[in-house]
């Protein structure tokens, strides 16, 4: 989950820029839209969820847990750090980014573990 979460900053540090030229843009944005909506972010999202239902498949991660919603908890916040610090040129907390990625992959992991204890 911490590659996961390492990989989410570096795909959002690309991803933002890219967000910010279309939202600028209205014709951009508007010819963006009718590109296929599979593509993209949406592939980050789903190749996580990937992994959480293999690691529910061998009973680390609780059953009950939807691989996507638990994919969107553990990307949204890695797009958030690096929007804020895109915006105001640092972090908010002084933190490296596998620090960061290492306390959110655990923390997300007790929340979805079978047991709600790591291992």
């Amino acid at each position: 989950m911490t590659t996961l979460a390492l990989a989410g900053i570096k795909f959002s540090e690309q991803l933002i820029p890219l967000g910010v030229t279309l939202l600028a843009d209205t014709a951009l944005l508007k010819r963006h839209s009718t590109i296929d909506p599979g593509r993209g972010a949406k592939n980050a999202f789903e190749s996580i969820a990937s992994y959480i239902a293999a690691e529910q498949r061998i009973g680390r991660i609780n059953p009950r847990v939807r691989p996507v919603r638990a994919a969107m908890l553990l990307f949204g916040p890695c797009f958030h750090r690096v929007f804020i610090r895109q915006v105001i040129g640092r972090s908010l907390f002084d933190t490296s980014d596998r620090a960061f990625a290492g306390e959110l992959a655990s923390t997300i992991m007790r929340g979805l573990s079978v047991s709600g204890t790591l291992r």
